[in-house]
């Protein structure tokens, strides 16, 4: 099975479960026209993000081989996508103004594509 098929599938089954944890900690969201939004959301992506590769490496020498040679163009995306997450996790809880969470955003972007 091809490598990125592999990581799909391991990040999958991190994520839906995780995701369905989740669910059960909704707040109520009249505003955006739904019952409920679940909060802290980002939570199962970013889990699945670090633990499917590391899980596949165990498994994979091709995986071994690619998170030991790009580990720091990984390592510098994982923490742009951690402080995009902190940023959404800040505003489930506390309404942060669109103009800060972008700014944030853009600054990860920034970072992201300068560490390669």
């Amino acid at each position: 099975m091809r490598l990125e098929l592999q990581v799909a599938l391991a990040a999958l089954s991190i994520a839906v479960p995780l995701t369905a944890l989740l669910r059960l900690k909704t707040r109520p969201n009249r505003r955006a026209g739904f019952e409920s939004v679940p909060r802290v959301g980002g939570f199962s992506i970013l889990t699945a993000f670090f633990a499917a590769p590391a899980i596949v490496a165990i498994f994979s020498t091709d995986a071994r081989h690619y998170v030991r040679e790009d580990w720091t163009a990984l390592l510098a995306l994982g923490v742009c996508g951690a402080l995009v997450f902190l940023m959404g996790a800040r505003d489930d809880f506390r309404p942060v103004d669109w103009r800060v969470k972008f700014g944030i955003q853009f600054l990860a972007a920034t970072v992201n594509r300068m560490s390669y």
